[in-house]
């Protein structure tokens, strides 16, 4: 009995300096902050940025995190394991949060049902994400900071609604993230928001750079709470359930710190026009807009509403006259700010690496 119990000990010391050997390897063959590194190639008409060797790592990582069931419930360091359609693994260079991803909305009862499912699907995006609720409503804070949400008042409105960019510079104001994150609030993700965040993040030209990170989202009707809370089943919609909605429509808005928010006019949510109008400014400023929609899966919790909801509602031309104000325009083109506008775009290629294309802008853009 005595050697059989020392004998289990030798085993256990032995995959324990197997595994630290492993992450010893990881350490000096790839710099610190450089767990993913882009590599930039340039070919006929477009520059890519490639992803390297990620999938080598991921089966690195993967061996020793399933040796010792790692997650992020039994670390004091932010250690994540994502499940994806055919692997895992952990990633656990990121200490700090990559993104601060803020909504808003008002407690109704029609809304009840698909705002719960938004609330359990953005805190399984922590300690990566961090959610906020804009909201000014006791009883409303209260139930999403059971969540683990974060919440703030509405400070400005227009028309009874929240303006845009003073919920991104108070923001920013009160968190510290790599990226900032508006998203309507019935809209759902999966960890391949984190994985083109971190794809991103690691280029210091983008970093450097103003960024703006918008896309398409996929309509699905009904999602339960369940599926809400598990990212192969909304990955599985894409083919089942789920339709790609218009380019002209856009229902979530990534940027890093420095964009020029202050600069942009008070248009608010839930009001058509804003969306197109920052894909337009932002490419007219010769920022770096990304369309995502290959790489970001934005799903919308479509209801019995439709989608265009938005159109029924009143003061529809609210943006739309701030933003000819904006340009001294009555008659504003809004075609180049569709996503299929801009200027570059994310892809996954068949290895599994990530990328980011610059686009053959088509002629009405």
């Amino acid at each position: 009995m005595g050697k059989t119990m020392g004998w289990r000990h030798i085993k256990v010391a032995l995959l324990y300096l197997f595994c630290i050997s492993i992450y010893v390897y990881i350490f000096f063959q790839i710099k610190p902050q450089a767990l993913i590194k882009l590599k930039i190639m340039n070919g006929n008409d477009q520059s890519t940025m490639i992803l390297e060797q990620q999938r080598k790592m991921k089966r690195k990582m993967t061996l020793c995190a399933n040796l010792f069931k790692l997650n992020r419930s039994n670390t004091k360091t932010n250690i994540l394991r994502f499940e994806t359609s055919s692997d895992h693994y952990v990633h656990n260079e990121y200490r700090d949060p990559v993104l601060t991803l803020f909504t808003t909305w008002t407690a109704t009862k029609d809304n009840y049902a698909r705002r719960n499912t938004t609330v359990e699907n953005w805190a399984m995006l922590k300690p990566f994400v961090v959610p906020l609720l804009f909201t000014n409503d006791e009883d409303l804070r209260e139930r999403v900071e059971i969540k683990g949400w974060k919440t703030l008042p509405v400070l400005k409105t227009g028309i009874g609604i929240p303006v845009l960019k003073d919920m991104y510079i108070t923001t920013m104001s009160k968190f510290q993230s790599k990226f900032y994150a508006y998203a309507n609030g019935d809209i759902l993700f999966t960890d391949n928001l984190l994985l083109t965040l971190f794809g991103v993040m690691e280029n210091i030209d983008l970093q450097n750079n103003n960024v703006l990170i918008t896309g398409q989202r996929t309509n699905v009707l009904n999602i339960s709470k369940q599926e809400s809370t598990n990212f192969t089943t909304l990955r599985e919609m894409l083919t089942t359930r789920g339709e790609l909605f218009t380019p002209w429509a856009m229902d979530y808005f990534i940027s890093t710190r420095n964009f020029p928010w202050k600069d942009m006019p008070d248009v608010v949510i839930g009001r058509r026009g804003f969306d197109n109008f920052l894909v337009m400014e932002s490419q007219k400023r010769e920022f770096m807009v990304i369309d995502a929609t290959n790489t970001i899966l934005a799903v919308h919790h479509t209801t019995g509403a439709g989608n265009f909801e938005h159109l029924s509602k009143g003061d529809v031309t609210y943006n739309t006259d701030l933003i000819s104000e904006y340009y001294n325009n009555k008659t504003v083109d809004y075609r180049p700010g569709l996503s299929t506008c801009s200027k570059y775009y994310s892809d996954i290629l068949a290895n599994g690496q990530f990328v980011i294309r610059a686009r053959k802008t088509f002629s009405q853009c």
